[in-house]
């Protein structure tokens, strides 16, 4: 991906958006977006991008688009995630 140009966090210090990345031959303008939400237990929910990189090629998302968690155990239960295939080898 393309340098970081501009980040901003959250009062809990949490990235919530980063912005960076010039197009060739571009401006200096951030060509890419990512943006983050959270739950008010601080998981991360969802990951948003948008733009291209330097060389027009998608920008790649970081981590899951999405994820769920269970009320009772704050554990992620995202099918696919890491934790998720773990546990199942651990099976």
């Amino acid at each position: 991906m393309c340098p970081l140009l501009v980040d901003h966090s959250d009062t809990l210090g949490r990235l919530i958006k980063a912005k960076g990345g010039v197009a060739a031959g571009g401006t200096g303008i951030a060509n890419w977006t990512q943006t983050y939400t959270f739950d008010r237990y601080g998981n991360k929910l969802t990951t948003v991008k948008s733009g291209i990189t330097a060389n027009s090629a998608a920008i790649p998302l970081d981590g899951l688009a999405s994820q769920t968690y269970a009320a009772a155990t704050n554990r992620i239960t995202t099918s696919g995630t890491p934790i998720d295939r773990k546990a199942k080898e651990n099976f």
